[in-house]
């Protein structure tokens, strides 16, 4: 396996995992791990030692989509550690339920976001490389983090509903688009402050996910705690007890208007699975 991840505590708290992982029959070899997007070196690695890449909260680089295209790799991305986690159980198990690869048929650049009434929020875009069907998958990014997600539920070329379009569309997607921009937006904020302010556990602690109400007005933070020697309940206590003062710091480096109240919780699924690992993995 490679992995890649978008920081150094997810990475390490995923390498861990996997490698704790025992069966009489599989053996998981992790041939290469780093921070950063999938590049056309991991795709190149892959293909010649037949390896699977998980990238977590990472997206492939525009050169290594080109050669994606015409390798036979398999990409499995993933946005919460214990789903991956879960991928990686299923291997084992044999129970893997069917690989779903994505394959990028257009690039879109976002012209106009603005909301139509109760059509909800539709975006003007310019197709720059192949084409957009309606029902397609889209994620839409902005400095390299994915703002949302979701499928084209509506298309319009001009005035026409359209079925695939290119040139000048308009499309609705069929995603509540507010809390899953303000989700990732918070996600990576809070990353780049705990570096900052946590400079102490900024090896161990990292985000594992970050759910928004539909209002917008609370997000509840999942944290992944990677050392076993550090006081988990203490640590999330502390973070809700300056949860105010870093929500300040949040409003101020992303000069919103509104920031979420926040929740910090622990990854009890991850941790848990941690947990069970090492008691496998002890001698007996």
């Amino acid at each position: 396996m490679i992995l890649k991840a978008d920081v150094a505590g997810s990475l390490e708290a995923i390498s861990r995992s996997v490698a704790q992982i025992e069966h009489e029959e599989v053996k998981f070899n992790i041939l290469h791990k780093d921070i950063g997007d999938v590049t056309k070196s991991d795709i190149l690695l892959a293909e010649a030692a037949s390896a699977v890449i998980l990238a977590f909260n990472v997206k492939v680089d525009a050169q290594a989509r080109d050669l994606v295209r015409q390798k036979d790799v398999d990409i499995r991305h993933h946005r919460v550690i214990y789903d991956l986690i879960d991928d990686v159980k299923g291997v084992i198990s044999g129970k893997l339920k069917p690989i779903i690869r994505e394959v990028q048929v257009g690039l879109l650049v976002v012209r106009e976001v603005f909301s139509s009434g109760k059509g909800g929020t539709v975006i003007g875009c310019y197709v720059s490389e192949g084409a957009v069907s309606r029902g397609a998958s889209v994620k839409i990014y902005r400095n390299d983090a994915i703002m949302c997600e979701g499928k084209v539920k509506v298309l319009r070329r001009f005035k026409d509903d359209v079925k695939e379009g290119g040139g000048m569309i308009a499309f609705t997607p069929a995603a509540k688009l507010r809390s899953l921009k303000v989700a990732s937006v918070l996600k990576r904020a809070l990353a780049q402050l705990f570096v900052r302010e946590f400079y102490d556990l900024s090896g161990v602690l990292s985000i594992s996910a970050v759910k928004v109400s539909e209002d917008a007005r609370n997000a509840t933070v999942f944290v992944v705690i990677g050392d076993r020697l550090v006081d988990n309940d203490g640590v999330v206590a502390a973070l809700n007890d300056a949860s105010n003062s870093i929500r300040r710091s949040v409003f101020r480096y992303l000069k919103l208007r509104y920031v979420p109240r926040l929740h910090f919780k622990l990854d009890v699924e991850f941790d848990n699975f941690l947990r069970i690992s090492e008691i496998m993995a002890a001698p007996r």
